[in-house]
């Protein structure tokens, strides 16, 4: 399974609308029908806590990045 995370400091506007800016890009590659769903799940906590959530969008580095997606693994 791989999974990559593009975060970009310029908003890409869903339907050209002001309402629905997105900073990140999640890609999960999965190798089957369930090996993905444990990852699917921790990223879904992550993204689903606003703490976290502004974190991510906040990160100055790859390694912001990580220190907040492994922490989900704790």
């Amino acid at each position: 399974m791989g999974m990559s995370l593009l975060k970009i400091n310029q908003p890409v506007l869903l339907c050209n609308n002001q309402n629905h800016p997105i900073n990140l890009f999640i890609c999960l590659a999965a190798i089957d029908n369930e090996n993905h769903l444990r990852a699917l799940a921790s990223l879904t906590k992550i993204l689903s806590n606003k703490e976290k959530l502004n974190g991510l969008l906040d990160a100055k580095t790859e390694n912001d990045i990580l220190n907040i997606i492994k922490g989900e693994d704790e």
